[in-house]
């Protein structure tokens, strides 16, 4: 039935973060406990940062909703939904950039404030890094998934998010190896960017 067709794309998605996360622990933990201790400050910190990210999804989402029903009642307001569109995805991705930029620019602050021990920084450093390199397409595609959900799509991004966290998952297990020894954090940080990467291409496309 069509509630079920929508209710269990739904119900994956909706494990989907917490699977991965759960998962990128237990393989870090099998390399050192001092990388899970990185892992934790940088846990809570993109958690903060991907719900603005989440933000945007919903602002975009009315912002697309009102164009369509103008493009609806006038065939000329098409090209407008086109520009909204495009502006949206692109303000996004920019805003990405920015926080991305804030956050290596304050990560000194950021460590002191969150009382993170001096000899876990150089590894939540590196794996900082890497993750701020996929804000940028992880805001761009939360914009996307509101440019769907706005034009009454919600089955694309839901089918969309399932398989960027499969290829994650599968990311995961190739990268993150106890023989890289520290490099693992890298590795765990990497993986999740190629799934905020894929996302973006596949909703882009």
């Amino acid at each position: 039935s069509a509630l079920l067709l929508l209710g269990a794309p739904a119900l994956l998605n909706s494990i989907n973060e917490p699977v991965v996360s759960l998962l990128e622990t237990l393989l870090v933990a099998r390399v050192g406990t001092i990388l899970v201790a990185a892992l934790a400050p940088a846990s809570a910190l993109f958690g903060l940062v991907e719900e603005v990210c989440f933000a945007c999804s919903v602002v975009v989402t009315t912002v697309v909703s009102k164009a369509c029903a103008a493009a609806e009642e006038n065939v000329a307001s098409d090209g407008k939904m086109r520009t909204t569109v495009s502006t949206s995805v692109f303000s996004s991705f920019l805003a990405g950039i920015a926080l991305a930029t804030g956050l290596q620019l304050l990560y000194g602050p950021i460590c002191r404030i969150m009382l993170v021990p001096v000899e876990v920084q150089g590894l939540l450093r590196a794996y900082t890094v890497l993750r701020c390199v996929g804000l940028p397409f992880f805001g761009a595609a939360n914009a996307l998934e509101g440019v769907f959900l706005g034009s009454k799509d919600a089955m694309t991004p839901m089918i969309g998010w399932l398989i960027t966290g499969v290829i994650t998952i599968v990311a995961q297990l190739a990268l993150i190896k106890p023989m890289f020894g520290n490099g693992a954090i890298v590795a765990a940080g990497g993986a999740l960017t190629l799934g905020q990467m894929f996302i973006f291409v596949l909703l882009g496309r």
